[in-house]
């Protein structure tokens, strides 16, 4: 772990990509082997670290299995899109971006205006739902990835 903040210090979140910025599966449309991204109404520079904690932890994204989220991030690396800083980064800070996650989910609560116990419940569900696949996807990053 003491490697892992000394990278933190030095790398920061060096680079930066142009990203849809609320990239999930709600905004793809797979049709004959193509992916199609539409709603880019939150897009920009960001950076390639942000881009890959949001993709994973994203709670559209659920529905993607481990095994899925693995291949993608391979390809990431073989493309020379990502490279093991960013995967050491993205581990380092991961928890951070399951904090914002979890503000997010609990946000729209606050918003809805006729909000119940039972809809407070379903998101506090769904942000346990999240930590677990936080802790699962930090174990994996470090398994597949830098070990």
């Amino acid at each position: 772990d003491t490697q892992l903040n000394k990278i933190n210090k030095k790398e920061k979140f060096r680079k930066i990509i142009f990203s849809p910025g609320d990239f999930g599966t709600q905004n793809i449309i797979v049709k004959k082997n193509n992916l199609f991204f539409f709603d880019f109404e939150h897009s920009g520079k960001d950076s390639i670290v942000k881009f890959l904690c949001d993709f994973l932890l994203h709670p559209q994204n659920m529905i993607i299995n481990t095994k899925q989220k693995t291949v993608l991030i391979k390809k990431l690396l073989k493309s020379k899109t990502l490279d093991k800083t960013d995967i050491k980064l993205c581990i380092n800070n991961i928890y951070f971006f399951h904090l914002r996650w979890s503000l997010i989910i609990l946000n729209s609560f606050f918003k809805e205006e006729h909000s119940s116990l039972k809809t407070l419940i379903k998101k506090i569900s769904l942000i346990r739902k999240n930590k677990i696949l936080t802790i699962n996807i930090k174990r994996q990053l470090y398994d597949n990835f830098i070990r």
